[in-house]
């Protein structure tokens, strides 16, 4: 519990830190500047002291090897449209001044990684738009007792998202249209042994949000509790996931709960068809009556094992709401190798068909994840369009394709996705969203020391409000890259860019070419 207070304590003040330097810069333009200077050097003395606190704890207490990475860069970059518009461009020069530390930690029964970037920007056309952009990824977890399988795991997270998609989905920090978003959070897991005649695991997690804009900031808790037949139940196999949620919006009242059940259990039989019960039930509560929705079922089923662990199950549920229908539902879990692994899933939920899949295959040179989730959420920033209430429920449907090709000395990836955001309110000025990506690149190793890495991306973005079409937009972009590394810590990177954007709203299109040289030094 101390140690887990120690790792609380440093990221905290780091974040702090980080935050208060981006503070004290923006409004120190007026100020005066000795005690502008006073400031910053206090606070980034802070930051150090924190960052050295966190090391200590590292090596004392976290893991037994620590790997230890700071770095500094310098990147140049010119750019001919610099605040991405459709008329009157302003070229402009940006510098970028970069510092970094990163941290992977192993051992002791303990992992911990850290990746923190600070960079300053410097515009040669207008010394007012200069500014600090933080980036952060921490994780940590250890087991708190010897002589039993509870861990302690903390996160953080800086990152810069769009401000608003409508407006311009691009999240380069350069172009003025993002907010910076922090999480931190922290909880504990068990996990019993699964060889066992049962596997059980439970979690309870707490995650606090804050955005720079004050939109969606917010605090949630969950808990979880995954309960299923261990490797030793020979006949009998059940499976019970559970799941709680509490979230509240740090500038309203409404909170939002969500509860979610499903549970089944059946006999397992010599000739490969099994009988069982399955029940679900779902709520979710909060902002109104006309926005609380949930769904309760029971039925049975039977489930064909094919081999050991596939099998495929078909059942018929049983509405427990009179204002519901009986549904049919069907899922499978297909394994046939190591390399290969299928789940797909069918059901009625509060909103409709629910469907989700997951597939992940390796063949030498080639490897292929495809994965379609559902998720119904509230203050997420993810797709926001200003306007819309960030605190009533939506429904994300997310379709994720990535491949990827590794040749001797080349590597290819391709990644396709789609997504759709929909409210669930009853507010009829909230827009949704429709998106799909395609991104192609690929990495060619010229020399031991030098690689060329082209790219292209593809995005079209589809708002519509009551069904009705509002807005269609199309990112392309074109990206060459060449890095070299002069020495093992030392290397050099070229890049040239072209990004055109086309509306059906003209004020929102534009084109924009940019070429940047980077250094980079690792210590």
């Amino acid at each position: 519990m101390m140690l887990n207070k120690l790792f609380r304590y440093s990221i905290v003040r780091l974040i702090q830190g980080s935050s208060l330097i981006k503070q004290c810069i923006k409004q120190g333009m007026g100020m005066d500047m000795a005690m502008d200077m006073a400031t910053a050097r206090r606070i980034a003395k802070n930051s150090i002291y924190s960052l050295g606190f966190l090391l200590f704890i590292i090596k004392n207490s976290v893991a037994a090897d620590v790997i230890v990475t700071p770095s500094i860069e310098t990147k140049l970059e010119y750019t001919d449209n610099v605040k991405s518009v459709a008329t009157n461009e302003q070229s402009s020069a940006i510098t970028y001044l970069i510092g970094g530390l990163a941290i992977d930690a192993k051992g002791n029964d303990g992992n911990l990684s850290l990746d923190y970037q600070l960079q300053q920007l410097l515009y040669s056309y207008d010394s007012s738009e200069n500014e600090l952009f933080n980036k952060l990824k921490f994780e940590a977890n250890k087991g708190l007792f010897a002589t039993t399988n509870l861990r302690g795991n903390l996160s953080a997270a800086i990152s810069n998202l769009s401000r608003n998609i409508e407006s311009n989905a691009d999240d380069d920090v350069s172009n003025g249209n993002t907010i910076e978003t922090r999480t931190a959070g922290g909880g504990l897991s068990y996990q019993s042994n699964p060889a066992g005649l049962f596997d059980f695991y439970g979690s309870v997690d707490a995650t606090i949000t804050n955005n720079q804009d004050g939109i969606g900031d917010n605090h949630s808790f969950t808990s979880k509790v995954d309960f299923e037949q261990g490797k030793d139940a020979k006949n009998v196999f059940w499976s019970s996931i559970d799941r709680y949620e509490l979230t509240q919006g740090t500038s309203t009242d409404n909170d939002t709960k969500s509860t979610e059940s499903e549970n089944e259990i059946g006999w397992r039989t010599e000739s490969g068809l099994s009988p069982l019960i399955h029940s679900y039930y779902e709520d979710y509560e909060g902002q109104s009556s006309s926005d609380s929705e949930d769904s309760a079922s029971i039925g049975p089923g039977v489930r064909y094992y094919v081999e050991h662990g596939s099998y495929i199950e078909v059942g018929y549920d049983f509405t427990l709401k009179s204002d519901d229908s009986n549904s049919w539902r069907a899922k499978a879990h297909w394994t046939p190798s190591p390399r290969t692994a299928l789940d797909l899933d069918y059901k009625q939920r509060f909103y409709g068909d629910a469907y989700s899949l997951s597939f992940t295959h390796t063949q030498r040179r080639l490897t292929n994840t495809i994965s379609y989730t559902e998720s119904v959420s509230n203050y997420n920033r993810s797709l926001y369009i200003e306007g819309n209430k960030i605190d009533q429920l939506s429904l994300t449907k997310t379709l994720s394709w990535e491949s990827q090709l590794v040749f001797k000395r080349s590597t290819a990836n391709l990644k396709i996705t789609s997504d759709k955001k929909q409210s669930m309110s009853n507010v009829s000025s909230d827009t949704d969203v429709e998106t799909y990506g395609v991104e192609l690149s690929l990495d060619h190793n010229l020399t031991r020391h030098t690689i060329l890495s082209p790219g292209f991306l593809w995005k079209y973005y589809k708002f519509y409000n009551e069904d009705a079409i509002s807005q269609e937009d199309y990112y392309r972009k074109w990206d060459l890259e060449l890095s070299h590394k002069l020495t093992r810590e030392l290397s050099l990177t070229f890049d040239v860019s072209h990004e055109d954007r086309s509306s059906t709203l003209n004020s929102a299109a534009y084109k924009e070419n940019r070429v940047s040289i980077n250094v980079r030094k690792e210590f």
